[in-house]
């Protein structure tokens, strides 16, 4: 059994535990969540299942979309509003206008340094573990990759703004937000985190946990996506069965690279089946690297 189950995950569960849920509903051992969620951040979780688990080193590059609330004056050691307060400035209104420039400079690839209570490892260790027992470790400085930023809502006399965050993998949202906060002069601390989308699924395509636990398994199978819809983000060949044959033999494929970046790997299709996952050996030719369908 392979594919993928979007889950809609709750405020409350680790992302550890959305998966535990769904393989005790299933009683399928082999499953791996993509893009971890904290456990105060909500929204789309895909899990893989079986031989799909080979598909997560790839959806964990793909592009995610977040919505973010952010309140300024306070400062956190998480830079969310559960941490403890480290500052409580008064906030002065600025206009939308100013908020919008501030928020201009975190689109790119941006120099960012994750909180203390992040999951980045550090010397073999979560950075979140140095924090809990009061160690001091130096946090490294990571260039991370934002696509955009949009402004939903911002009440200027509150000081509260939404925004909508498009980024790469390992961008911490918090620390945008804390960023954009500092670089006003008040701080700001995150209050709510929804990830919206994720390997081109979105929040319309996932089930809540608290949905799975009330279904029937055969009702919890019916969920499942098929393995290629998760790879829509990255280049594609189809190939007819012949071609297919080879792929499986572990042969090189020989296709004309048609503008798709060298460097990138490519998911190769047959009949609208993802059959494996390859790299560009030479502009004309894909070598086999992860193979899914055999003949």
């Amino acid at each position: 059994m392979d594919g993928i189950i979007v889950l809609d995950k709750e405020m409350g569960y680790t992302s550890h535990d959305a998966v535990a849920i769904l393989r005790g509903c299933l009683g399928i051992k082999h499953l791996g969540h993509t893009g971890t969620l904290d456990p105060n951040a909500t929204g789309v979780l895909p899990v893989c299942i079986g031989s799909s688990t080979r598909l997560i080193e790839y959806m964990d590059k793909a592009p995610k979309v977040y919505r973010a609330c952010a309140k300024f004056g306070i400062t956190t050691d998480t830079q969310d509003i559960w941490g403890n307060v480290i500052s409580d400035k008064e906030y002065s209104p600025i206009s939308k206008e100013t908020l919008l420039n501030a928020i201009k400079p975190f689109i790119g690839d941006i120099k960012q340094v994750p909180s203390m209570y992040s999951a980045i490892r550090v010397k073999g260790r979560h950075l979140y573990s140095y924090a809990r027992s009061g160690e001091k470790v130096e946090i490294p400085e990571r260039t991370v990759t934002v696509y955009s930023i949009d402004l939903v809502d911002f009440n200027e006399e509150e000081g509260v703004f939404t925004i909508d965050v498009s980024c790469g993998r390992g961008t911490y949202v918090r620390s945008i937000c804390s960023d954009i906060g500092d670089s006003l002069g008040f701080g700001a601390v995150l209050t709510s985190l929804r990830r919206l989308s994720a390997c081109g699924y979105s929040v319309d395509d996932a089930v809540s946990i608290e949905k799975i636990r009330t279904m029937d398994k055969e009702d919890i199978l019916s969920l499942i996506k098929p393995a290629g819809s998760a790879v829509s983000f990255m280049n594609r060949v189809d190939i007819d069965e012949t071609m297919l044959k080879d792929f499986s033999d572990g042969k090189h494929l020989k296709i004309r690279q048609n503008n798709m970046s060298f460097d990138d790997p490519v998911c190769v299709f047959c009949n609208g089946v993802l059959c494996g996952i390859g790299n560009w050996d030479n502009p004309n030719r894909i070598k086999p690297v992860k193979v899914f369908v055999r003949c």
